[in-house]
């Protein structure tokens, strides 16, 4: 049985809040919660916030959870109503968020938009979620520019 939850990958960049603000309506429209959930990708120090940490992971997970507790106050914005609450994981993005959906209704995650020509719509951890996911999946694309929802998409029966 699944509990009344909706997860939401975000990395804190604009198709990441793209995705918490859609995902927390989405939450108050269904009356489920919201798991707003952040993954350190800390691989040895070679990601990008290990870099900016010095490769401290101490500071790096305290910045991780800076990051999802952002993502918390997104989501009141977008929907003060929804009851919403951050959680961070270390590990690899796909494998985590697929973890976390594992009792999820929906997991919910963001794409910076790809040239279309070349069929590469979704960035790689979209794409393996949407492969692999344990329940419905909506993939929410920004704009090129960064600053609005262009189009959604469902996935494996998300609505």
């Amino acid at each position: 049985m699944r509990t009344p939850t909706i997860v939401v990958g975000t990395d804190g960049a604009a198709s990441g809040n793209e995705a918490v603000r859609w995902a927390a309506r989405e939450a108050v429209r269904r009356d489920l919660t919201l798991q707003v959930v952040h993954v350190l990708d800390w691989d040895g120090g070679t990601s990008a916030l290990a870099e900016f940490a010095g490769n401290n992971f101490a500071l790096a997970r305290e910045l991780a959870d800076i990051v999802a507790a952002a993502g918390v106050a997104t989501a009141h914005d977008a929907a003060p109503e929804v009851e919403a609450e951050p959680l961070t994981l270390v590990g690899r993005p796909a494998a985590r968020l697929l973890a976390a959906a594992e009792r999820a209704e929906l997991l919910v995650v963001g794409t910076h938009r790809r040239n279309r020509l070349a069929g590469l719509i979704f960035g790689s951890v979209s794409r393996r979620v949407a492969r692999h996911a344990p329940c419905p999946v909506r993939v929410v694309e920004g704009s090129p520019n960064g600053d609005s929802v262009v189009t959604r998409r469902s996935i494996r029966g998300g609505t």
